[in-house]
């Protein structure tokens, strides 16, 4: 029954994919040639771009430097956010001093804080890492707060009758209990590295994946920008993918456990 399932998955995905595509290429087709040239080249036109980039123009280098930043901003993100999020989820006090801080952190757009960082770290790479941790770290805070306030309350009150400090109780009780979710805020965490880290690479750069879009666009290379875009998405859907499978792994006994589509 699961193999007809995902055969059926396969099937629709393939097929809304070759959709996608094809509507991608008529829609080329019926623009003006020169229009189309400047604005919506063919996906042919950008596969090739794409592999050409990939064999002679350095592409692999943008995504090496631009997945290191990511990974450093999601895991710079990940080690602040879970210490403070157990102190907000465990101490009123430590609670009522943070909520407004990272209320007004999490509503302020990102870019208000690139200038500023600016300022303090210069363009270089401390500064992007700390423009993504920042980013990160404000949608994955509340992530961590909530899933701890979400553990049963039975766990807790068993734990206290055996008389569990509070270390002894997040060490053994909360942590393993909110694990599967806190791999779940990792596929976060990459969701908003990816765009993140395109809007960092566009201020003083010499390499990444923002870079090369912002090159596409300056230089009038429109077929590159569409390349740099499907390498976006297609890394993204990668990290998205291995962190699913990683919860699998880990966690075996979570399947089955969450909502299905009904049909």
């Amino acid at each position: 029954m699961r193999v007809r399932q995902r055969s059926y998955a396969f099937i629709i995905t393939s097929a809304a994919t070759s959709t996608l595509l094809a509507a991608w290429w008529l829609l080329a087709k019926l623009l003006p040639r020169d229009m189309a040239a400047v604005f919506l080249p063919t996906p042919m036109v950008v596969i090739k771009d794409l592999a050409a980039l990939l064999i002679h123009g350095g592409l692999l280098i943008d995504i090496r430097t631009s997945f290191v930043r990511m990974v450093a901003g999601v895991a710079a993100a990940f080690a602040l956010a879970l210490p403070l999020g157990i102190a907000i989820a465990t101490n009123r006090r430590i609670e009522a001093a943070a909520e407004p801080i990272t209320s007004v952190l999490r509503y302020t757009p990102l870019t208000a804080f690139i200038p500023l960082l600016m300022f303090a770290l210069g363009i270089g790479e401390a500064h992007k890492v700390t423009v993504l941790c920042l980013g990160i770290f404000v949608q994955l805070l509340p992530i961590v707060v909530e899933s701890l306030r979400s553990v049963e309350s039975n766990y807790v009150d068993i734990a206290r009758s055996y008389g569990f400090s509070n270390t002894k109780l997040i060490r053994t009780i909360l942590l393993p209990r909110i694990m599967p979710t806190l791999v779940d805020s990792i596929r976060t965490g990459f969701a908003i590295g990816w765009a993140y880290v395109i809007l960092v690479e566009y201020w003083g750069a010499e390499a990444g994946l923002g870079h090369r879009l912002w090159r596409g666009q300056r230089f009038n290379h429109p077929d590159e920008v569409y390349a740099c875009a499907v390498t976006v998405g297609l890394l993204g859907l990668t990290c998205d993918a291995s962190v699913r499978l990683l919860r699998r792994l880990l966690f075996p006994w979570e399947r089955g456990r969450t909502f299905r589509a009904l049909a």
